[in-house]
């Protein structure tokens, strides 16, 4: 989308293995956001531009970009991981691939003038250790269940937005949790067990689709074995 106007919306949208090239006010999945909302979208591959470049949004003036995530390599100025330029509201949204470095760069957000808050981005693969906005984590504390801990601005419990999956989360509406008891290791007891004494597991339902969530005490689990 080059232009989301004034009450427009893009919602549950994924792009994959996109590769845009453009000059100004460049995403992977919209343009410019004058005043619309993407929410609960995504989009993964590469996008070059001039200036104003983001993964998913180049510029997000006066609108709304929320429950959404870019995994998408980056080349531009004024770049970030998700939006290049944000002048409005940016929540619930995380971001995952490389960003070129310089003064002009974020792993998240380029330049901010708005409010971005419950936002991450991964300091290891974007190669950025700031951003305009929110907090940078370690690709170990972005994936499987360090989510749980980590990323706790996301809604993972019901009604929930994201899953987690065997790498970074996922959106809900994607598909099922591939996360099972079978896959847990003991970095994904742990990365729950010093904040909460809790292990939040995942098991796929019958329809193949949703997800049930099972807390175990940690105290009381002497029996399981999660190497």
């Amino acid at each position: 989308f080059g232009d989301v106007g004034s009450g427009g919306r893009v919602e549950r949208v994924g792009i994959t293995n996109v590769d845009i090239t453009g000059d100004m006010w460049v995403g992977g999945l919209v343009g410019y956001n004058d005043g619309g909302t993407v929410t609960e979208s995504y989009a993964n591959g590469s996008v070059d531009g001039d200036s104003q470049v983001g993964g998913l949004v180049g510029g997000n003036a006066d609108g709304t970009v929320t429950e959404s995530y870019a995994a998408v390599d980056i080349e531009g100025s004024s770049a970030g991981g998700l939006v290049g330029s944000n002048f409005a509201t940016i929540t619930e949204s995380y971001a995952t691939g490389s960003v070129p470095r310089g003064w002009d760069k974020g792993g998240l957000v380029a330049s901010n003038s708005g409010e971005v808050t419950d936002s991450y981005w991964d300091e290891e693969s974007t190669g950025q250790s700031s951003s305009a906005g929110w907090t940078a984590l370690t690709t170990a504390e972005m994936q499987r269940l360090a989510p749980y801990t980590k990323m706790d601005g996301f809604s993972f419990e019901g009604p929930q937005t994201w899953l987690f999956v065997d790498g970074y989360p996922s959106l809900a509406w994607e598909g099922y949790n591939e996360l099972t008891l079978n896959s847990l290791g003991a970095a994904d007891v742990t990365a729950t067990a010093g904040v909460s004494d809790e292990v939040i597991v995942t098991a796929e339902a019958d329809d193949g689709q949703s997800a049930a969530y099972v807390k175990i005490d940690v105290a009381d689990a002497d029996g399981l074995n999660f190497d």
